[in-house]
């Protein structure tokens, strides 16, 4: 990747969306993937399925770099048996992939044994931090770059406003990270802070990456008004306020990636992300 800022898509393991968006793709610096969706079962094996050959196929034609951001791997904490696993296809995809960086959530994606479909909060301690920490040495033995994101919880383990001295310990001397802001105004909305008081909080100088996307509220009557974290939608402005105030005080930023998930793009949504990779493109030039 060049030393500017560069502007990347999430790619989405979606044969609808892969269609829709290719016009799109030569728009892009870099591509990002989620490790785990290049994989399935296969008996006793976890192997590579059609995207992974997707991917890579784009990777040659296009020879643009790619980093990796998953779910799954549990910075929090995962067993032996699970990291060894995640580590041995890590190992085979970095060699194809040459990732220049590798991140995950902050949180919990594995509690005893039995995999979270997103990562659960964690309690804000020094043994927590610690943990994140080791995970993250872990991987940097794979992808010498590592780091987490800022998740997006709908609870908290502690006071929202603490979260950035958290990440700061949990990163140690050498982790990024990637800053999520729709994930960051989600909080905000659903936990009750300020997500500028948080950005003043955080060291911007360990920024590595920023996400954007969008995503609605939520019209359960269990929880009716609470902002999700769906990638389904539209940027929102207060994110494209927060990218143009962030973006100057981020020293080590190499990229803004746009997120959009499988399953939410028609014919109508290709003009909408074309200008908003465009858009991306202008906050960072």
């Amino acid at each position: 990747m060049s030393s500017s800022t560069d502007v990347g898509l999430l790619l989405a393991p979606d044969e609808t969306w892969f269609r829709l968006l290719a016009p799109l793709l030569d728009d892009c610096d870099y591509y990002a993937v989620t490790p785990e969706t290049l994989w399935m079962q296969s008996g006793d094996e976890i192997v590579s399925n059609g995207y992974h050959r997707a991917f890579l196929d784009l990777k040659e034609r296009t020879g643009r770099p790619f980093v990796a951001h998953s779910v799954g791997w549990s910075p929090g904490g995962a067993s032996a048996d699970r990291r060894a696993l995640w580590a041995e296809r890590m190992r085979a995809d970095h060699a194809q992939f040459q990732f220049e960086w590798w991140t995950d959530h902050l949180g919990l994606a594995e509690v005893e044994g039995r995999v979270l479909s997103l990562p659960l909060p964690l309690p804000m301690t020094a043994e927590a931090a610690s943990v994140v920490r080791t995970s993250c040495i872990q991987a940097s033995k794979i992808v010498p770059v590592v780091g987490v994101e800022n998740s997006a919880f709908y609870f908290a383990l502690g006071n929202m406003l603490d979260e950035p001295a958290f990440l700061e310990d949990a990163l140690g001397e050498d982790g990024v990270l990637l800053l999520d802001l729709h994930n960051l105004v989600c909080n905000a909305h659903n936990l009750g802070f300020d997500p500028r008081a948080w950005l003043e909080r955080m060291d911007l100088g360990r920024v590595i990456e920023i996400h954007v996307s969008g995503g609605g509220l939520n019209e359960a009557p269990w929880s009716a008004g609470m902002h999700l974290d769906s990638h389904d939608t539209s940027v929102p402005e207060i994110v494209w306020d927060l990218l143009a105030e962030v973006v100057p005080e981020c020293p080590a930023l190499r990229g803004v990636t746009l997120e959009r998930i499988e399953g939410s793009v028609g014919p109508t949504d290709v003009p909408v992300l074309r200008d908003e990779l465009a858009r991306v493109r202008a906050v960072v030039s």
